[in-house]
C-alpha cells in the first residue's frame, strides 16, 4: 500500500505535501522537489512552515494560515486559497494551495499545492494591455477634443493680439498704457506657446522625418541645459562615442531633452543631480511595448523628490501637472509621450517618493535601408497666431 501511495505521489502533476498534527513533514512528492528545491531528507521531520513566505501573503492567505496552524475544520472546505511559498534559495512564488486530511488519532494533513506564477504573469499582462488600450483610446479622444479646441482658441487670439499691436503702435513708448499693452502681449505669447503644444499632442500635421544623429543632438543640447537650470543643481551627462541615427526631427528631440531637464530641476529643492545618459540597447522577445530591435536609450534621472503611483498614472495626461497654478501648462510630458508614439519608440518611468524619478526613452535605430527612407509622421504645429 505504501508503495502505491509513493507512486501516485510521484506521478501527480501538483505537488503534494503531507504533515502530521505536530505540523512535521511526511511526505513530499517529486513535484514538491521541483518547486521548492528541497530533497526529502532536508525536509523530513521539519515544519511546513519553512516553506510558506507569510510575510508576502494576502490578507486572504493570512487569514486561510492561522486557520491552518490551529487545525480549523473550516480550512478543509476552502479550495484553491493563495499563498506565497518560498523555496530553498529564498525566492517565493504564487501557489494555489488546499488542504485535506485523513486518519483518525493519527491525523494526517494532505496539501495539494500548484505553482501559478505563469498564470499571474499572464493575468498581469493582460491587466497591462488593457491598461494601455483604455489609455491609448483616451489619448485619442483627448488629442481630437484639443485639436479643435486649439484651433477655436487660436481664431481668437489673432485679432486680439493684432488690434493690441495697433493700439500699442499709436501709444508712447514711456508711457503706463504701452506697458500695460505690453504686459497683454506677452501672455498672449504664453497663449501661442499653449496652442503650439496643444497642436502638437492633438497631431494635426504631417510631415517627413528625417534621419538624424541622437547622439550629436543630445551632445548638443546638454551645454545649453545648464544656463536654464538653477546653479545648485549639477548635470551629469555620459553620452555614448558612437552613432544612433533614427528617424526624427532634431527640434522635437531637443524639446524632449529640454523639457524632461527642467521637469527634473524642478523637482529637486536645492542642491541635487540630473544625470543624462544615451546607451544603445538591443530590444529581444518578450516585450510587449517595443518591437524588437536596436535602440538608442536616452535615461534622465533626478535626484529630486519622486513620485508616488498614483502621479506616475497621471503625468501622461494633457494638462495634468503638480506644479503651482501659473507655473506649468501641464503639456510637457503629453507632448513627449505623442512624440515618442510617433517614432515607433517609448517612455517609461521609475520613482519613489523621496527618492527621485528616472525616464527612459527608447529610439528605434534605422539600419542603412530604413536611413533611405523617409516617414511620414505627425510634427510639431506652430500656432498660426
Amino acid at each position: 500500500m505504501k508503495s502505491r501511495i509513493r507512486a501516485i505521489l510521484e506521478n501527480m502533476n501538483d505537488a503534494l505535501i503531507t504533515h502530521g498534527a505536530d505540523r512535521n513533514i511526511v511526505n513530499f512528492s517529486s513535484m514538491a522537489k521541483e518547486y521548492f528545491g528541497y530533497s526529502f531528507a532536508d525536509v523530513e521531520n521539519t515544519e511546513i512552515d519553512q516553506l510558506i513566505a507569510g510575510d508576502e501573503c494576502t490578507p486572504d492567505g493570512l487569514a486561510f494560515l492561522e486557520k491552518w496552524r490551529l487545525g480549523s475544520f473550516e480550512i478543509f472546505a476552502s479550495r484553491g486559497v493563495e499563498l506565497t511559498m518560498r523555496r530553498k534559495d529564498g525566492s517565493t512564488f504564487p501557489a494555489e494551495v488546499s488542504i485535506g486530511t485523513v486518519g483518525g488519532k493519527n491525523q494526517l494533513y494532505i496539501i495539494t499545492l500548484r505553482d501559478i506564477s505563469d498564470r499571474k504573469d499572464r493575468q498581469e499582462q493582460q491587466a497591462d494591455l488593457e491598461r494601455r488600450l483604455r489609455q491609448s483610446q483616451k489619448m485619442e479622444s483627448l488629442g481630437t477634443l484639443a485639436g479643435g479646441t486649439a484651433h477655436e482658441f487660436n481664431n481668437m487670439l489673432v485679432p486680439m493680439i493684432s488690434l493690441t499691436e495697433m493700439v500699442q503702435e499709436e501709444l508712447d513708448k514711456d508711457s503706463d498704457e504701452f506697458m500695460l499693452l505690453g504686459k497683454a502681449l506677452e501672455a498672449g505669447d504664453r497663449a501661442k506657446g499653449l496652442v503650439k503644444q496643444i497642436l502638437s499632442f492633438s497631431r494635426e500635421h504631417e510631415q517627413e522625418y528625417q534621419t538624424i544623429s541622437l547622439d550629436q543632438i543630445v551632445n548638443d543640447a546638454i551645454p545649453l541645459l545648464q544656463s536654464v537650470i538653477p546653479s545648485t543643481i549639477e548635470i551629469i551627462s555620459d553620452v555614448i562615442e558612437r552613432s544612433l541615427p533614427t528617424l526624427g526631427d532634431t527640434t522635437e528631440i531637443h524639446q524632449i531633452v529640454t523639457n524632461l531637464v527642467t521637469n527634473a530641476a524642478y523637482a529637486i529643492d536645492g542642491t541635487g543631480t540630473v544625470s543624462i545618459t544615451l546607451t544603445h540597447d538591443t530590444i529581444g522577445t518578450g516585450t510587449d511595448d517595443l518591437t524588437p530591435g536596436e535602440y538608442g536609450k536616452l535615461t534622465v534621472a533626478d535626484t529630486g523628490s519622486g513620485m508616488d503611483e498614483a502621479t506616475q498614472a497621471k503625468i501622461f495626461d494633457p494638462f495634468f501637472t503638480t506644479k503651482p497654478v501659473g507655473e506649468g501648462t501641464g503639456m510637457g510630458l503629453s507632448v513627449i509621450h505623442a512624440i515618442m508614439t510617433r517614432v515607433e519608440g517609448t517612455i517609461k518611468v521609475r520613482s519613489t517618493p523621496g527618492e527621485g524619478t528616472t525616464f527612459d526613452l527608447f529610439f528605434p535605430i534605422c539600419t542603412d535601408t530604413d536611413c533611405s527612407e523617409t516617414s511620414e509622421q505627425p510634427a510639431l504645429m506652430a500656432a498660426t497666431a
